[in-house]
């Protein structure tokens, strides 16, 4: 971590910084501005809360500047008996319009699922987007093969995630997967830092936040999940998704 830019006429010296800081690498000079201590280069994970933090916009550092950070207004936060009816009234959503999402629309809502947390704020997270009748057609066919193979190697496993009423509901021209959505968007971690693979799991609560009808896409995503490891076509499936 290069040394942090801090804008003596704005810091208030309050410290905030240096107790935001969760690897303990900010403190202060003689003169009460920040500074970092000797051993921030190898410690620092670039989570960026020391500029955040700072209400004055006195910090910066070379991978994120004060000016570069979003406002916040507090006072439009929903208070906790508001989060509680929103939570008490949600329900599933099985029934789609057949309206076609307007591409801003989806454009906004993954704007704002991108600030979902994610470990060291590394945002490794990509979003492939369906809007193709055919292309979610084929996804589903590949979860649907799946389930049979679960079916006849795990039949008890099978059986406790409802697969075989699933598939018969396919073979009737029924989809339960997905239940007709018109737009599928699958969350997923890069391949190159599969180690922080796990924070995609973030991702469905702030879609579901943000708009409740993306039930069919958490049920869907959490399915190819499981299935993505063992269909070499579904893999192949991934890499060229028409908008």
């Amino acid at each position: 971590m290069p040394a942090i830019i801090v804008d003596k006429e704005k810091c208030k010296m309050d410290k905030l910084c240096v107790m935001e800081c969760p690897m303990k690498i900010i403190s202060v000079d003689d003169s009460g501005i920040p500074q970092t201590l000797n051993t921030a280069e190898s410690m620092c994970i670039e989570c960026g809360h020391c500029v955040a933090v700072c209400p004055h916009g006195a910090l910066s550092l070379p991978m994120l500047r004060a000016e570069e950070c979003q406002d916040i207004h507090y006072q439009w936060n929903p208070g906790v008996t508001v989060i509680e009816n929103y939570f008490k009234s949600r329900r599933s959503i099985r029934r789609f319009k057949k309206d076609i999402v307007k591409k801003e629309d989806l454009m906004k809502l993954l704007e704002i699922t991108a600030y979902a947390p994610t470990g060291h704020n590394s945002r490794t997270v990509e979003y492939i987007v369906y809007t193709q009748k055919e292309e979610i057609h084929a996804l589903v066919k590949h979860v649907i093969d799946w389930m049979h193979t679960i079916i006849i190697n795990s039949p008890e496993m099978a059986k406790s995630m409802h697969f075989d009423m699933i598939t018969k509901a396919w073979e009737d021209g029924i989809d339960t997967v997905t239940h007709s959505a018109p737009v599928i968007i699958v969350a997923h971690g890069k391949k190159i830092q599969s180690k922080y693979s796990n924070i995609m799991h973030y991702s469905p609560y702030a879609f579901r936040i943000n708009c409740p009808g993306i039930r069919a896409w958490l049920l869907l995503g959490r399915i190819l999940f499981m299935v993505r490891n063992g269909i070499s076509s579904l893999k192949e499936s991934f890499t060229n998704p028409r908008w």
